[in-house]
Parts: structure tokens; C-alpha cells; sequence
């Protein structure tokens, strides 16, 4: 009966010590990175790059992902589509209504990264709102941006609406037109690589 019971109490507390509570366990998830992805995406380009991101760095970082989106979505005719883009780049003042402007905690990030498509080789005003609606002062940031032959002013713009972040690894990521096509995967690889640098 003794036996028995002592049996009983030493599985129970090695549970209690080594699977229900371990201290290194717990010491290991407050040090971990918090990374935030934010990405605007039509085609799916971007939000593949993006979710390809999350993968990479999920082992070893708390990773989030955001995605912008407009109220008034964007017409689904690309001639439509690249009329309304044209518009809106040529006009510096407009920014579309988001439907989840700002991220309450998004000082808690070690790292944030936006990614973005290039629009009429700009950024695109969706993206341009959101940065402009957040607090980024002193936080590390960095971009990647798709194109489809020359991605223009669009890294710039981003720089210049992100007043007082401190500015980490970037890329421009060449991809096929089509919804969902190619993009140059070792360009990627190499930038997560440089991520990673940002996160020991």
C-alpha cells in the first residue's frame, strides 16, 4: 500500500516539474523574439512571400501576421484595377478607409517587416495609411516589396512614412504577373537569412 502510493506521488510531482511546469521551458518562451508581419496583397504574391516568412521564423520567434486590408474592396477586372491604382498614385493626398487601422501593441515588437506589391511603381496608398496610422518611432523595421519589372519609388515612399523607425534588411522580389505566379525564391531566402541576423 505504502509502495503504491509513493509511486503514485513521485509520477505526480515529476508531471508537475517536467511536463505541466518547466522553469526552463518558461524561461525559454519569455526570451523569444516577437515579430510582426504586416503584407497588402491583390494578386497573392505578397501574401505568399509573407507566408513563407512566417514559416521561416516561426521556429525560433513568436511571429503575428496582419494583413491590410480597404473597406471599398478593389475590383477584381484588372483594366478596372489598374485605372483605380493609376488614380490613386497620382493623387498624394488620398488614403483608403482600412478595416483594422492600428495595432494597439505594436510596440511590443522586437522586429516588424512590411511587405507590399509595387502600384504603378509606387506604394500603394492602403499601405501608405497604415504605416502613416502607426507609432514605429525607435522600432526596427524592415521591407520586402514584389514587382513584376521595377519596383520605382515604392521602398522610399515606405521610408518616408515610417518617421523615426530605425530601418533593418529590405528586398525588392522580381515576380510573374499572374494571381499566385513565380518570384525569385533565393532573393527570399537570402533576406530571411539577414532576418535572422536582426533576431539573435
Amino acid at each position: 500500500m505504502f509502495n503504491s502510493l509513493k509511486k503514485v506521488l513521485v509520477s505526480f510531482f515529476a508531471f508537475i516539474f517536467t511536463g505541466f511546469f518547466n522553469p526552463l521551458d518558461a524561461h525559454i518562451e519569455e526570451k523569444a523574439k516577437k515579430v510582426l508581419i504586416v503584407y497588402f496583397s491583390y494578386t497573392g504574391n505578397t501574401e505568399k512571400i509573407a507566408n513563407k516568412t512566417v514559416k521561416a521564423l516561426g521556429s525560433s520567434c513568436k511571429v503575428d501576421i496582419h494583413r491590410i486590408e480597404t473597406f471599398n474592396e478593389y475590383p477584381e477586372d484588372r483594366n478596372e484595377l489598374r485605372d483605380q491604382a493609376e488614380r490613386e498614385a497620382n493623387d498624394d493626398k488620398f488614403r483608403p478607409e482600412l478595416k483594422s487601422p492600428n495595432i494597439d501593441d505594436i510596440k511590443s515588437y522586437d522586429l516588424i517587416i512590411i511587405g507590399t506589391p509595387t502600384w504603378w511603381y509606387k506604394a500603394p496608398k492602403a499601405v501608405l495609411a497604415f504605416l502613416e496610422a502607426q507609432d514605429l518611432s525607435a522600432k526596427k523595421v524592415c521591407f520586402f516589396v514584389t514587382h513584376a519589372g521595377d519596383s520605382g519609388s515604392c521602398l522610399d515612399d515606405m521610408h518616408k512614412a515610417c518617421k523615426g523607425a530605425n530601418f533593418g534588411p529590405e528586398v525588392k522580389i522580381y515576380c510573374t504577373f499572374p494571381v499566385n505566379g513565380e518570384f525569385d525564391e533565393k532573393a527570399v531566402e537570402n533576406w530571411i537569412s539577414e532576418l535572422r541576423k536582426e533576431l539573435i
